[in-house]
């Protein structure tokens, strides 16, 4: 995108009406203001410290002179000065920015799919089923930010400089270089697992991170009570998915039937609820859906049927 078009955002974005990726883009624009080649003059005017004095200098300027006394000031007058400082910032951002603002990649797995692929600064990503990564395509010269949604296992080059920072919808992930797993899907617990390393955890944009995490600890994140928890875990057993394996061993049926959705690609239904109850000692590794049925239907005598991408299940289900 042009630089003649960040006016053009701005205005989108203090409006409300920015998509997600405008938003990053006029985010990322802003924190590249701390950085060693933008100018000591537009540092000073922009630096986040200084906002509120901006604002209330342009609030003065547009405000017509009134006696002095406490008063609410009109909303007309907030959005003049946010016209104001929009002017102010697209002006700086013409004689001062290089000529195309940051350019964000997304990566996309569907159900079914799994992909691995490198990062700009050489950091692997193993992005498991129905999830999305977004990242810059060069990342900024104080931060390597990225922004997950699904789950992804992340094996990050060390830079003691430029934090590695993965943002989901609830809470925020950084380290400097090291290993670990984010499980964010929708509507579910986000779980941070550390394979290597220490990473801190918190919430989105906070000051202060909750916990740092060691290796083979795990944060449980349950955004409707707002509350976390961290224990102790067996690695292999949440980061095996990039390597093909899905361990089901120890585990009902209803509390697998998500991953096994995410894994094939096809939607289940159990025609009877009990079957839910039924455990089995599987650990598949890259093994097809009707050698998965077969095995099912042998350990607890489930029948099933597939029309097109449905699987249905039934039996006498499990005590």
């Amino acid at each position: 995108m042009k630089k003649e078009h960040l006016t053009e955002l701005l205005q989108k974005y203090v409006s409300g009406e920015a998509t997600e990726d405008e938003k990053r883009t006029i985010e990322d624009w802003y924190d590249h203001f701390d950085q060693e080649d933008v100018s000591q003059e537009i540092t000073e005017k922009f630096n986040p410290a200084n906002k509120d004095r901006i604002f209330n200098q342009i609030i003065s300027k547009t405000t017509p002179s009134q006696p002095t006394k406490s008063f609410q000031l009109p909303v007309f007058w907030y959005w003049a000065a946010t016209v104001a400082l929009l002017i102010v910032f697209s002006f700086a951002l013409w004689h001062h920015l290089p000529g195309d603002a940051v350019e964000w990649q997304h990566k996309v797995t569907q159900a079914g799919q799994k992909s691995k692929f490198e990062l700009p600064d050489g950091s692997l990503v193993y992005l498991n089923a129905g999830s999305k990564l977004s990242y810059p395509k060069e990342f900024s010269n104080t931060r390597r930010l990225v922004q997950l949604e699904g789950e992804a296992f992340f094996e990050v080059m060390h830079h003691p400089k430029k934090p590695f920072i993965v943002q989901t919808n609830s809470i925020e992930t950084t380290v400097l270089g090291t290993a670990f797993n984010i499980n964010a899907y929708a509507n579910q617990a986000i779980k941070v697992t550390v394979a290597s390393g220490r990473v801190a955890v918190g919430k989105l944009k906070a000051e202060k991170p909750w916990k740092e995490l060691n290796a083979n600890q795990q944060l449980t994140y349950l955004a409707d009570e707002d509350e976390y928890m961290v224990n102790q875990v067996e690695i292999a057993e949440w980061i095996s998915w990039k390597d093909g394996k899905l361990n089901l061993a120890n585990r009902n049926l209803a509390t697998i039937l998500p991953e096994l959705e995410l894994w094939y690609g096809v939607s289940i239904v159990l025609i009877n609820p009990a079957l839910g109850n039924c455990q089995f000692q599987t650990v598949l590794h890259n093994q097809s859906l009707q050698s998965l049925l077969e095995e099912f239907a042998y350990a607890a005598d489930i029948n099933y049927n597939i029309k097109q991408d449905t699987v249905f299940l039934n039996g006498t289900g499990c005590k």
